[in-house]
């Protein structure tokens, strides 16, 4: 049974591994000992922070590749602090700011899958956010969610002008996708992808039975 997805990125000069996710001794033992194949007949491939998902589809389309899964996801930020109404209404003026969730009644479950629909977190964010609420002592816990052309360095101006609200970023910015490739020929489209300009990176796809 596959028991967990790894990439490795692929650069001219360099090979780096890379985790999908926490795995446990075992796995790893496995991983060392060289225990794990590659999968053909895809790859992935990481994208500029300020891509869109639309547009990095109708693009990856014109060049003729078929995508089998993309992960799309803004950088979403939390406030620690006791922010007051005229600061939350200045934070949603800003041009980096999709909208802002739970700044007038207490966040509910509806809330969190409102967030969760329009940004596609994943379930450890989720899990987060639901023991977050459990411990917030705050009545009003909030959420910031940013434009997907929203850059760290951006988010981070934002966390800088409001000093006193203990704003951190809870989920940086996500943007890969895997692309199907004619088996055997993973690394020639890795290498033609690499000229895209919006592409960041390409990575084989491998697999611990």
């Amino acid at each position: 049974m596959k028991q967990f997805l790894f990439t490795i990125l692929i650069s001219l000069f360099l090979t780096i591994t890379i985790f999908a996710q926490v795995i446990d001794d075992s796995d790893l033992k496995k991983l060392e000992s060289g225990q794990y194949k590659i999968e053909q007949g895809m790859i992935q491939v990481s994208f500029s922070d300020t891509l869109s998902n639309n547009y990095m589809e109708r693009k990856l389309s014109e060049y003729g590749y078929k995508i089998l899964s993309s992960n799309f996801k803004n950088i979403l930020l939390s406030i620690d602090g006791e922010p007051v109404r005229e600061q939350l209404e200045e934070i949603k003026t800003n041009r980096w700011v999709e909208f802002i969730i739970g700044e007038t009644t207490n966040i509910t479950e509806e809330d969190i899958k409102r967030i969760s629909e329009m940004n596609s977190l994943d379930k450890e964010t989720m899990d987060k956010l639901y023991t977050q609420l459990e411990q917030n002592t705050n009545p009003d816990p909030v959420f910031i969610s940013m434009s997907y052309n929203t850059t760290s360095s951006q988010a981070n101006e934002l966390i800088s002008s409001y000093p006193d609200l203990g704003l951190r970023i809870i989920r940086g910015n996500q943007r890969s996708a895997v692309i199907k490739t004619e088996p055997g020929k993973e690394a020639e489209t890795m290498e033609a992808l690499e000229h895209i300009s919006f592409v960041n990176s390409t990575a084989h796809i491998g697999v611990i039975d």
